[in-house]
C-alpha cells in the first residue's frame, strides 16, 4: 500500500475521533434533556450508521484503488522490459544495416570493376 494511501486512511481515522469526541461532549450536555437527548441519540446513531457504512466502502474503494496501482507497477515494468529488448533489437538492426550498407558498396566496387 502506498504512503498517500496510508495517509488518507490515518485522516480518515483522526476525523472520526474528533467527531466522536465532540458528539461524546454533545452527548454529555444532552444528558440533562430527556427528551432532546432521546432525538440527539437516535440522529446520532443514525450518523454512526451511514459514517460505518461510508467508511467501509472507502475501505473497499482504497483496497481496490491498491490492486488498481499494483497491476499497474506490474505493467509498467513489463512495459519497461519491452522497451529495454526492442532497443536491443533496434541497435542490433542498425548494425545489420550498416553492414549491409558496407557490403553493398564493395559490391557496387565490384560490379563497377567488372563491367569495366
Amino acid at each position: 500500500m502506498s504512503l498517500s494511501v496510508l495517509l488518507v486512511n490515518l485522516h480518515v481515522l483522526l476525523v472520526s475521533l474528533g467527531i466522536l469526541l465532540v458528539s461524546l461532549g454533545i452527548l454529555l450536555v444532552n444528558l440533562c434533556f430527556t427528551d432532546e437527548f432521546v432525538r440527539f441519540t437516535r440522529d446520532f446513531a443514525r450518523f454512526t450508521r451511514e459514517f460505518t457504512r461510508f467508511t467501509r466502502e472507502f475501505g473497499h474503494f482504497t483496497r481496490e484503488f491498491g490492486h488498481f496501482t499494483r497491476e499497474f507497477g506490474h505493467f509498467t515494468r513489463e512495459f519497461g522490459h519491452f522497451t529495454r529488448e526492442f532497443g536491443h533489437f533496434t541497435r542490433e538492426f542498425g548494425h545489420f544495416t550498416r553492414e549491409f550498407g558496407h557490403f553493398t558498396r564493395e559490391f557496387g566496387h565490384f560490379t563497377r570493376e567488372f563491367i569495366h
